[in-house]
């Protein structure tokens, strides 16, 4: 029985190290990963005026569109696009894409105009940058270390916690499937 509740003890404190160690990562992974889940509705806030246009009867070539965002790409320092992604509408910008995963770069074309209506690194936005403290605490590979052992953590808090949860003895357990109302009612809260 004393080394039964050496254990308890033993389990408890490190429950409450991992808890301790745990707790500022996991909170600061909620809210970034629940900002980064509106990150299709930020995006197409902030770069509307670069996705809109007016239609009108003239309409560019794909071709000439191509030449117009790589042209741009390369005044700007921009990687030259090699992806174009057709309008889903009149209203739409041609939108044209170079490079891949978190290196790309986007060029938006006016089809009726020729106009850029506008450019963007996807590294230079706001939602790359949470993503970026989400997954690697803006470290780098160092960071995603750190975001690894805080999960390996919640693995020993989880853990122990399940184990300090479920009761020592079985008068205890019937515990766990009665409810208790003829005790108070800061016992049937509980």
């Amino acid at each position: 029985m004393f080394y039964a509740k050496k254990i308890h003890h033993w389990l408890w404190r490190w429950h409450i190290i991992a808890g301790l160690i745990s707790l500022p990562f996991v909170l600061l992974l909620s809210v970034t990963g629940a900002i980064y889940l509106f990150k299709a509705d930020y995006e197409q806030q902030t770069y509307r005026s670069m996705t809109q246009v007016t239609p009108s009867v003239s309409y560019l070539t794909y071709q000439q569109q191509l030449d117009i965002a790589q042209k741009a790409a390369k005044e700007n320092g921009l990687a030259i696009p090699t992806k174009m992604i057709l309008p889903d509408s009149d209203y739409q910008a041609t939108q044209f894409i170079a490079g891949r995963f978190s290196s790309e770069s986007y060029t938006f074309v006016n089809p009726y105009t020729g106009e850029v209506t506008g450019q963007f690194a996807r590294k230079d936005t706001l939602m790359q940058k949470v993503r970026k403290l989400h997954g690697e605490l803006l470290l780098g590979k160092k960071g995603s270390w750190v975001i690894e052992l805080v999960a390996s953590w919640l693995v020993v808090l989880i853990m122990t916690g399940l184990y300090l949860f479920f009761p020592r003895s079985i008068a205890e357990i019937r515990t766990l499937f009665r409810v208790r109302v003829k005790q108070g009612k800061r016992t049937f809260l509980s």
